[in-house]
């Protein structure tokens, strides 16, 4: 066999999830040149070794001693090829040749000594869709040539005479890496202490060292504690003034001011000062320094020092994406933050703060034209979230309909499936409680209007002034789950009867679309109280409307607040019609027939039976037993405390009138009616309540007010 071109080398150890698709994806390369594949294994048990055997030209074993370079040097040392190629075995040969055909094309006199070619790093394990960044590492190197590892852990390529070096990067060569997408927490933990474990020994050799400065805090992520103190060792090597500067000297404060602000050191403002005035033009510097110092201002609501550094950041991945970063620079800095979800976070948080600093049309110039279908559902969501603030801005409306395509899925893309449930809460947003017919037609919700699928139908029901329409348009509805609950409340609000197919649906899905009702409604109670409630003649409509009113009387306080009484009573007489009808159908008699038996129903059915219990006793002129009862219903339903207290407030008022002079009662109806020409903040009001004629009366308008036990007034 004639000499190789190429020798690949690779160390390897129980990589059965990776060895044979990272050996295949070789396979064309040592098919488009002469190559060689030599591979040590380092004491695999899991089927790798079997699988290398396979495709190896050469496989031999290494007895592993704790140093990377050893093994490396000891594949070297069985190669035979022209050029040396490391690669690992969670990594996988772009199909794309044309940079060693660039490369072996070239006159073999003007050949370097190294190489740098692209590491492709993948956040998740679908490389195709997944998130990325890039760095270049030194990866191929001449044989011949002096070249060797260095580095017990965080082994690298070098040169005897490493001054002399000629080094190239070729972009082209890329191996796509997806090691860490496949790591759990505590892989990710022991890799990290067998890494520490090595590097600290480095570091104790020689503990100014700054490139193991740097690799102890890359490997202390998941010990808060230990990156910490290797921030603040770090920090302390730099500020030595008798040291010699250094090449890595700028990367390594980026770390320790990186460290520093995601901690929420106090030192954080000082080192990032220093850090900026020793390294401005670092890449470290501008790109993870300056995001992470731009994330901390942000949320100490710093605004102002959120622009110049996020500013920063994007100028230099700017100048990283257009090649204007030196060679040296790009080999030998991994950058954290610079994929382009990281990206899109700090234009975000540009849009964000200058939004908190009423730049608005500046905030909307960072959203647009961004690339929706290569952004994750969690960005689309905080795209959209940004966005919804600046709605009234000219070419809001339209950046807010670029995300019209992302509503549906096409066939059986799961991708774009997870998008659309990614990003439906947020969409709901576009259906804010009262953006009814009679807005104006720049709301949101009208940018769906000629889409298909849930939102479209709920957008057209939010256009619909009349509940016949409406009640046409929900009948079309399948698809419930996804079904903005904001419409479903406005088309309510217009009188539209319950439709069947929502009173069909589980209970859970059910019940959960009239919570988030309830939850975006400042007003529901007052909108249930005014609802036409139509004649429960199946279970499933009883059921669902003893939801609604269930979820509004847990909401009264804002009727309590504004002396609405009546519209209390309304709901709390429609709540036990209900339960009248509801209950007996649900449970067997004999169960209904034994409080003691009550617990095991669910908390609002028994807060219900003590109710209506509480209520024969009350009828009956039992007053105390009827207090009794409530406070039992309250302690399995928390929820109906104010429900309970107004209750209570309507006892003793009626208690106050029945022992009241007919003097007294004429007064007090003759207050109440100069109280409602008013709204409830008026001066007036306070003024009058404040009043000795008011006080005269206020047992017979507000109740007796008492201590408070348990979550309820005795």
């Amino acid at each position: 066999m004639s000499k190789p071109l190429l020798s690949i080398g690779m160390i390897v150890k129980d990589e059965i999830r990776c060895i044979e698709k990272c050996l295949k994806a070789l396979q064309p390369l040592r098919e488009a040149f002469p190559c060689e594949l030599v591979i040590a294994d380092t004491g695999s048990d899991d089927g790798t070794r079997e699988v290398a055997e396979r495709y190896a030209d050469i496989l031999f074993d290494f007895e592993w001693i704790d140093d990377f370079a050893a093994a490396r040097n000891a594949v070297m040392n069985r190669c035979s090829g022209v050029w040396f190629f490391s690669v690992d075995s969670d990594e996988y040969l772009d199909s794309d040749l044309s940079g060693f055909q660039k490369l072996f094309s070239v006159r073999p006199k003007d050949w370097p000594e190294l190489c740098g070619i692209t590491i492709r790093n993948y956040k998740g394990r679908d490389l195709e869709r997944s998130d990325y960044s890039d760095f270049a590492a030194v990866r191929m190197a001449r044989m011949g040539k002096g070249a060797h590892y260095e580095g017990a852990i965080h082994e690298a390529l070098q040169l005897t005479d490493a001054d002399k070096a000629q080094v190239v990067i070729i972009p082209e060569i890329i191996l796509h890496h997806d090691g860490y997408a496949y790591q759990s927490v505590e892989e990710k933990k022991k890799k990290n202490e067998r890494n520490l474990a090595l590097l600290d020994k480095c570091l104790s050799e020689s503990p100014e060292d700054v490139r193991r400065l740097i690799q102890c805090i890359e490997s202390s992520t998941t010990y808060p504690t230990r990156l910490l103190q290797y921030a603040l060792q770090g920090m302390n090597v730099l500020r030595k003034e008798s040291r010699k500067p250094e090449f890595l000297d700028g990367t390594l404060a980026a770390r320790c001011v990186s460290v520093a602000a995601s901690s929420d050191l106090p030192q954080t403002e000082e080192w990032l000062d220093w850090c900026m005035k020793q390294y401005p033009d670092v890449m470290a510097v501008r790109v993870d320094a300056a995001s992470a110092a731009a994330i901390w201002y942000y949320k100490k609501g710093e605004y102002e020092k959120v622009l110049p550094l996020a500013k920063m950041y994007l100028d230099a991945i700017s100048d990283e994406r257009n090649g204007k970063v030196p060679p040296k620079e790009r080999i030998f800095t991994v950058l954290q933050f610079a994929a382009s979800s990281d990206r899109d976070k700090i234009r975000l948080l540009m849009s964000k703060s200058l939004y908190k600093l009423e730049r608005k049309e500046e905030a909307l110039c960072y959203l647009h034209n961004w690339n929706l279908e290569k952004v994750s559902a969690n960005t689309a969501n905080d795209w959209l979230r940004a966005l919804a603030p600046l709605e009234d801005l000219p070419g809001a409306a339209e950046e807010m309909a670029r995300a019209l395509p992302l509503l549906e899925p096409e066939g059986e893309d799961q991708r774009r499936k997870d998008r659309w449930r990614g990003i439906l809460p947020l969409l709901r947003q576009f259906f804010k409680p009262g953006w009814g017919v009679s807005e104006g037609a720049e709301r949101p919700w009208r940018l769906l209007l000629d889409c298909d699928g849930p939102l479209g139908q709920g957008a057209r029901v939010m256009a619909c002034g009349g509940a016949s329409e409406a009640e046409y348009l929900l009948s079309q509805v399948e698809d419930w789950e996804t079904f903005p609950p904001e419409a479903l409340l406005h088309a309510l609000m217009l009188g539209v009867c319950l439709p069947a197919d929502l009173c069909a649906q589980r209970p859970d899905l059910r019940l959960g679309l009239i919570t988030a009702m309830a939850q975006g409604d400042p007003e529901f109670a007052r909108h249930m109280a005014a609802y036409p409630w139509q004649t429960p003649d199946i279970l499933p409509l009883l059921q669902t409307q003893f939801d609604l009113v269930t979820c509004a009387v847990q909401r009264v306080a804002p009727l309590k607040e504004t002396g609405e009484a009546e519209l209390c009573r309304r709901l709390c007489g429609k709540l036990a019609e209900l339960s009248k009808e509801l209950l007996p159908r649900l449970y067997n008699p004999e169960l209904l027939s034994n409080p003691a038996d009550w617990v095991v129903l669910p908390g609002n059915h028994q807060f219900c039976l003590w109710l209506l219990e509480g209520e024969r006793k009350r009828a009956a002129g039992d007053i105390p037993g009827y207090l009794r009862d409530l406070r039992q219903g309250l302690e399995q339903a928390p929820g109906m405390k104010d429900l309970a207290e107004f209750l209570l407030k309507e006892t003793e008022r009626e208690a106050a009138r029945a022992a009241a002079t007919p003097e007294l009662l004429a007064l007090a109806e003759q207050v109440r009616g100069i109280l409602e020409k008013f709204p409830p903040n008026d001066p007036a009001v306070a003024e009058l309540k404040a009043s000795p004629a008011y006080q005269r009366v206020a047992p017979l308008i507000e109740g007796v007010d008492a201590p408070v036990f348990g979550g309820l007034a005795q």
